[in-house]
């Protein structure tokens, strides 16, 4: 991919653009309720906003206790290394901050013959 970039930002700085790129994912994508996807602790993140020609289509977070979460490619674009950056970068941040430990809080989206089921470990 050309002209792609990756900044080191604050949900201040870049909220429009965060939010953009998870909404899409896991409100609209994977069904997340609108009230769980906004949890109050964006504010004391480190985030991290790939860019493809100043669009965003990718994003995460690490907390400060090294909780990585809120992972986030656009769908056109996984598959690509996106989602690798974005672990690679938040894990380099965490080194430089001397994090001594990290976890990784995901969700698996699934479709079963019965009903379309979202799976959270933390």
């Amino acid at each position: 991919m050309k002209n792609i970039s990756a900044i080191t930002t604050s949900y201040k700085s870049n909220h429009k653009e965060i939010c953009e790129v998870r909404f899409k994912v896991f409100v609209d994508e994977q069904n997340v309720p609108e009230e769980l996807e906004i949890d109050g602790l964006d504010d004391d993140a480190t985030h991290i906003l790939i860019l493809l020609d100043d669009k965003a289509i990718g994003t995460g977070r690490i907390l400060s206790d090294g909780h990585i979460g809120r992972v986030a490619v656009l769908k056109q674009f996984r598959g690509k290394g996106v989602g690798k950056l974005i672990m690679k970068m938040l894990i380099e941040w965490a080194q430089e901050n001397q994090l001594k430990s990290l976890w990784l809080s995901s969700c698996l989206l699934y479709t079963s013959d019965a009903a379309d089921d979202l799976l959270c470990v933390d």
